[in-house]
């Protein structure tokens, strides 16, 4: 079951992550929003990773596109 993603925001934290993992078991499509590439490198491969931050509207256009 793939589609739009659903865009985690907080996903390298304890309830994030566990949110994406449940998301990923359920065979949606996932999108992470992060501050630092490196600690979602965990789910490499399994999400789209986007570098962002919510205080910098600038960098948030990847996690909106559809």
């Amino acid at each position: 079951m793939r589609g739009k993603p659903v865009l985690v925001r907080g996903a390298t934290g304890t309830i994030g992550s566990q949110m994406v993992d449940k998301l990923l078991a359920c065979g949606s499509a996932v999108r992470v929003l992060t501050r630092d590439r490196a600690k979602a490198a965990r789910f490499s491969g399994a999400v789209e990773i986007v570098v962002g931050e919510l205080a910098r509207p600038e960098t948030l256009e990847a996690a909106e596109r559809n």
